[in-house]
Order: structure tokens, then sequence, then C-alpha cells
């Protein structure tokens, strides 16, 4: 029962540490709020594990005491083993108590009747702060692992045959950091309006189309378009206009100036259809010096 309890406590300590982390810290908007409501409620059942395997490994001791010892060596010892269980308890009590918090109802209003506002406000509740402020966010720049609704749709269209062949796209060499060995892969790419998928090859969107490798779409909302020299390597890329808007920079390259005026072309339009929803940049032609610059900027 001790080697039990203390294992389950162990691995559900490191499972909420780990993946309740992970959640809030990389996921989509209002995954802190996620995070730290699923973090409040595992630590009941970790405390609870805590506790038995400290008075089964109690009990466990005393039995031991009176097994191998004398009457009085295992009463002494007993005695000793019992206070630093209350000790030990008392402190891990103390500690619970310090850190937790249990009030996590939070109350929804219908923002039609009562307001914008779609939670109660309550600058106690952090809780409740952080969805407020995730849901104010959300309404500005759309990102995280959930799609939304144009995505969805976006998605479903390209099922279609007709609309594939309607669709521009092809082959695009991407720039993904933070992976062993060369960061530029080749990946195929599917431009549906103002939004961006890209796939391992022709044959896996053919195959599924509806699983891009990027769960959510790149919005070129805000975004501006840099092409670099008419010249190897043929450089593309994308950056938000805002220098407040934190999402992330794409970059590109192509293999031939065919491609790379191809790739500029459809960028371009699609850059005109997410202008008359948000804001757009120019085309920016960068000197063959300069892009190098920011190439070794970027590695």
């Amino acid at each position: 029962l001790t080697l039990a309890a203390g294992v389950h406590g162990l691995v559900s300590s490191v499972f909420v540490q780990v993946f309740g982390q992970g959640l809030g810290l990389r996921g989509p908007l209002g995954s802190m709020v996620r995070a730290v409501e699923g973090m409040v409620e595992e630590q009941e059942n970790i405390v609870h594990a805590f506790i038995v395997a400290v008075f089964s490994f109690g009990f466990q001791c005393i039995g031991m005491y009176f097994i191998m010892m004398d009457w009085v060596s295992a009463t002494v010892s007993s005695i000793i083993t019992m206070v630093g269980i209350i000790l030990w308890y008392n402190y891990a009590l103390r500690l619970y108590n310090r850190f937790s918090w249990k009030d996590m109802n939070i109350k929804w209003r219908n923002s039609e009747e009562e307001g914008d506002s779609d939670i109660e406000d309550n600058n106690e509740n952090p809780v409740k702060n952080a969805m407020h402020y995730a849901k104010k966010r959300q309404s500005k720049v759309k990102r995280g692992n959930m799609r939304s609704e144009e995505e969805d749709q976006a998605l479903n269209e390209l099922e279609s045959e007709e609309t594939q062949r309607e669709t521009p796209g092809g082959y695009l060499t991407l720039r993904v950091p933070g992976t062993f060995g060369d960061p530029w892969q080749r990946r195929y790419f599917m431009v549906r309006g103002k939004l961006i998928y890209y796939y391992k090859d022709k044959r896996s969107f053919q195959q599924e189309p509806k699983k891009p490798l990027n769960t959510r779409s790149i919005d070129l909302e805000g975004y501006t378009l840099i092409a670099g020299a008419r010249e190897p390597p043929y450089s593309i890329a994308l950056v938000p206009v805002d220098e407040d808007d934190n999402r992330k920079a794409w970059k590109f390259r192509c293999d031939t100036l065919a491609e790379f005026q191809s790739w500029l072309e459809i960028f371009s339009v699609a850059l005109k259809i997410a202008d008359a929803s948000g804001q757009q940049g120019d085309l920016v032609n960068i000197a063959p010096e300069e892009e190098a610059e920011q190439a070794e900027g970027g590695k």
C-alpha cells in the first residue's frame, strides 16, 4: 500500500507538472485557465495519495518494530515514529493550505443581455481575469491549436477536387527552427483565400486534405511580404506588420526563379484578400547585401 500510494502520488505529480505547465505556456488562448483548473482538480488526489503513503509507512514501521525488537525498544521507536509522522503531516498540510485554492466556480453571463463582458468581473479571482484577457486577446489575433469556423470551412472546401484545382499551391521550402540537421524543409503548400496550409508532400494533401502539418492556418491578416533578390536562394518572408504582434515570422526559399515569381504573385493576391479585413503591409524587395545580413540573423 505504501509503495502503491507513493508511486501514484509521484507519477501524478510529474504528469501534472509537465503537461499542465506545457499546456499553460504553449497551448492556445485560454490554455492557462484550463491548465490551472486541471491542476487544482488533480491536487486533491495527489494529496490523498501522499497522506495514505505517509500513514501506511508509519504503521508498517511500527509493526516491524514489535516484530524485530523487544517491547520497550519497540514502544520508544513507535512513539518517535508517530511524532515524526505527525510533524511531517502538519508541515505538508501547512504547505498545502498556503497554496491551495478551491474557488473555481465561474459564472458565465449572456454578453448580449448583460454587456460585452463574457464573465463576471472579479479582481480577486485570477482565473476569471485570465479568461477575460484571453477572450479579448482572441478577438484581436487568432492563434493556438483550436481551429476557427473559417479555418474549418477552408479545409472542408479543400476536400473537393474542383476546389483543389482552383486553389493555388505547390512546393516551397520552409524554414523550421529548432529542428536537428537542416532547418529548411520542402513542404507542399495550399493557399485558400488569406489562409495558408502546408503538408508533408502533395500525396499527403491529396489523401488527407483536412490534416495539414500546421494545426492552425497561417492567417495573412496583419502580415507583410518581404522578397529577397531575384537570385539564389530566392528567399521570401511573411512578417507581422505590427511590432507588438508576437506571431511567428515565416521564412521560405524557392528552387527556381519561376517558382519564386509564382509564389510572390500567390502571396500578393492572398495579402490583398487579407487586406479587406485587416492591416496589410507593402511588398518589400531587399538588396542582396541586406538579404544576407537578415539570413544570418535568422539562423
